[in-house]
């Protein structure tokens, strides 16, 4: 095979990650993406049972029901190539005519673009209707936060305080979508190193994690000079707050960096 990229044949292979992805995910996707639909049902149902009327989820209610299918899209990144661990199926993929690199970009733009927003634009548009249908659910959840970004930047003391962080509508919005692919990316690596308990795996590394960053804060906390600290002025509050989130920005952006070099190295070195 020539390892060269080819447009063409990206193409061709494209379209055929696209069919089987749909093939096998299909429905798993669509009941992600139904969710809102089928918690409206269930809470007016209890609600007619037990509450003595129709009630409709409020929108606080949905908002957290989006939160979980947003959390259970993340996870579910670890089955959407899991099938690359398995003998046959492994090695039916390494024989598929296409470059590493044209199934490696395939790879990302289906776990980061297509799924996420194929799920959450139905999601999102069946809340719409719902909220278009029955008034009692309040504000859909494009009209919440829409709102909520327009109140939120529009905001002279919001303004103020995303000027002194050193941040814009469009870096916030950017910052949010990097984090959304590490997340994504963290989990599809997992489904595509482990051959079981890929989704338990990923949290043990997470919790793994979490031991070594506490276990780090505790050893440097107590050598901050918390005097120097508080006797601060604003201008070197503010100096130390941008140089937070400075720091934090760049390891957001070399987590995900590093777990796509993670996935590419995974896949060029499948062998069945």
């Amino acid at each position: 095979m020539n390892e060269t990229f080819s447009f063409k044949r990206f193409a061709a292979y494209f379209k055929y990650d696209i069919a089987r992805m749909w093939h096998v995910h299909g429905k798993a996707l669509l009941l992600f993406s139904l969710i809102g639909v089928m918690t409206y049902f269930v809470w007016v149902f209890f609600g007619l049972i037990f509450g003595g009327g129709w009630k409709a989820p409020g929108f606080e209610v949905r908002i957290v029901v989006f939160l979980i299918v947003s959390f259970i899209v993340e996870i579910y990144m670890a089955r959407l190539y899991g099938y690359l661990t398995k003998k046959h199926e492994g090695s039916s993929w390494i024989l598929l005519p296409a470059s590493k690199a044209e199934k490696f970009v395939s790879m990302l733009l289906q776990a980061l673009i297509i799924v996420p927003v194929c799920v959450f634009a139905v999601y999102l548009c069946a809340d719409w209707l719902l909220c278009l249908i029955d008034h009692g659910c309040g504000q859909s959840l494009i009209a919440g936060y829409s709102e909520l970004f327009n109140s939120s930047f529009g905001d002279e003391n919001m303004v103020e305080a995303m000027n002194v962080m050193g941040l814009s509508p469009l870096g916030f919005l950017l910052i949010s979508i990097v984090g959304g692919f590490v997340n994504y990316l963290f989990f599809l690596l997992c489904g595509i190193c482990f051959k079981k308990n890929k989704i338990i795996f990923g949290f043990l590394i997470i919790f793994a994690l979490s031991v070594v960053m506490s276990t780090l804060s505790a050893i440097v906390l107590p050598l901050l000079n918390y005097d120097g600290l508080v006797n601060m002025d604003e201008a070197g509050a503010i100096n130390m707050l941008r140089g937070f989130l400075t720091v934090f920005y760049v390891l957001l952006v070399v987590m995900m960096i590093g777990l796509g070099w993670g996935v590419w190295k995974r896949i060029s070195t499948i062998k069945h």
